[in-house]
């Protein structure tokens, strides 16, 4: 047997290395923004199918993203609570890391994904500017807001998107696999929450203000100085009305590219 090191050296050397593995994944703490830049362009993406269950909490990606032969044990599981979600990924530059990341959210109401869309519509490109992310709101409240900063050509030499040998890679690391790993449920940790998992209480943590700015965006006709109450029954029966859609594809561009599968 191995002799190993003191045990507080080992303890501190392992809590230091924990979550490590998630650490190429993006992720913005609740109340706090960041500085990023994307490196490939909005249709220029990897659609990453991903299995969630909000109770008992599961978090895992889909065998076939690594093998599309695989036979994955969470497939066909809508009776256990297990849904197949798809994952829009980007790579991006984290500016607060100072490193390539993966910018990887579902594309509905709660995730950044829309206004990833929006300013692609504006501008025609995500790529020639830096944008601050802002994050509110925790768990089913979160909602996130992308600004757009001034136009400007990326210095940076290191800032190169991600081939898709090195995201399976980190992919790999961040939800293993095999063995025990891949029926591993989510720790419950802020970064492993569901911020995209639908609920009639989502809205709550919202000020009126923020309700209205998100109904305006919805182009929904709602008047202004309202309770919240009012803002957010607008904005149940807008979700209610566009529920059907809120799984499908969100672009139909010819760049498309699902990770690991034939097009």
């Amino acid at each position: 047997m191995k002799k190993t090191a003191g045990l507080l050296e080992q303890l501190k050397r392992d809590i230091e290395n924990s979550g490590k593995s998630k650490g190429k994944i993006f992720f913005v703490k609740a109340g706090s923004n960041a500085r990023i830049r994307f490196l490939s362009d909005a249709d220029d993406y990897y659609l990453i199918q991903q299995h969630d269950r909000w109770e008992p909490t599961l978090n895992v990606l889909c065998f076939k993203n690594f093998d599309e032969d695989a036979d994955c044990p969470y497939c066909n599981r809508k009776d256990e609570g297990i849904r197949t979600r798809q994952m829009y990924c980007w790579s991006i530059w984290d500016y607060e890391a100072k490193e390539v990341k993966l910018f990887m959210y579902p594309a509905n109401q709660c995730s950044p994904v829309p206004n990833v869309a929006a300013v692609y519509q504006e501008y025609g490109t995500i790529t020639d500017r830096d944008y601050k992310i802002t994050r509110s709101g925790t768990g089913k409240d979160t909602s996130y807001t992308l600004f757009p900063l001034d136009k400007g050509k990326m210095r940076n030499e290191k800032a190169k998107p991600l081939s898709e040998k090195a995201i399976l890679k980190l992919l790999k690391e961040a939800y293993p696999v095999d063995g025990d790993a891949a029926t591993m449920a989510k720790d419950k940790d802020e970064s492993e929450e569901l911020p995209w998992e639908d609920d009639e209480n989502k809205y709550e943590g919202m000020t009126p203000r923020e309700l209205f700015n998100l109904c305006k965006e919805r182009d929904l006709d709602v008047k202004s100085k309202k309770e919240k109450d009012y803002y957010i029954a607008a904005l149940l029966k807008y979700d209610e009305a566009n529920e059907d859609d809120e799984d499908s594809d969100f672009w139909d561009y010819r760049g498309r590219r699902y990770l690991c599968r034939k097009n």
